[in-house]
C-alpha cells in the first residue's frame, strides 16, 4: 500500500507500507507528522499551509479523534 502526499509543485511524501498493514489512528498520526516534515523540507521559505490543505482521505482513521485532534492542530 502506498499513501501519497503531493501539491501543485510535486510530491511531498510518498510512503510504501508492508503488505497487510492496517492504517489505524495511530499510524495515521504518524504519517502526517512526516507530512509536516515533509513540508518543512521540501518547501523551505514558502508559507506553510497557507490555503488550508484540502486532504483527500480514502480510508476511515481521520474520524478518530487523535487524528481530528492533529489535523486541527495543522491548520
Amino acid at each position: 500500500m502506498a499513501t501519497l502526499f503531493f501539491d501543485i509543485h510535486g510530491p511531498i511524501l510518498i510512503e510504501f507500507l508492508p503488505q497487510g498493514t492496517t492504517i489505524n489512528s495511530d499510524r495515521y498520526c504518524d504519517t502526517l507528522m512526516k507530512l509536516k516534515a515533509g513540508v518543512k523540507s521540501k518547501r523551505r521559505g514558502e508559507k506553510k499551509f497557507t490555503n488550508s490543505p484540502i486532504l483527500l482521505h480514502n480510508a476511515r482513521p481521520h474520524t478518530a479523534r487523535l487524528s481530528q485532534s492533529m489535523i486541527h492542530e495543522f491548520g
